[in-house]
């Protein structure tokens, strides 16, 4: 099976058209940059556009904005994620930041020579 991407901590209200321009275009980038990896997206909030929304192979959005999910780390959301990836089998996940980009082309590539036989690499761990 292929590797997996797991996007999330994006929340886009009414009046931030500026989150959902970065997010559609994070979404186009992690595709074009990735295009072997079978992409998950978790967010919340204005729904991007389905055109960028397809270059990814699942989606899990809520309409609505779960507050207690912001300034936290996004847990809820984090884990249907990851709960996604479990279902579908994959043993190998990288999750990102919807809001941010990869400069690395294939970066599950260069993530996995640097795991080796651990079970976690973390680039940042905040809370």
């Amino acid at each position: 099976m292929k590797d997996c991407i797991i996007l999330t901590h994006q929340f886009i209200r009414e009046n931030e058209q500026d989150k959902l321009d970065v997010t559609n275009f994070s979404l186009k980038h992690h595709r074009q940059n990735n295009p072997n990896a079978y992409i998950i997206v978790v967010g919340h909030g204005i729904r991007p556009s389905e055109f960028y929304l397809n270059e990814c192979d699942h989606v899990i959005w809520h309409d609505n904005i779960i507050e207690s999910d912001i300034g936290v780390g996004h847990p809820m959301l984090c884990n249907k994620g990851f709960d996604c990836a479990m279902e579908k089998g994959f043993d190998f996940a990288m999750k990102a930041r919807l809001d941010c980009i990869n400069l690395t082309y294939d970066i599950l590539k260069m993530c996995q020579t640097f795991i080796d036989d651990k079970k976690i690499l973390t680039t940042q761990e905040t809370s």
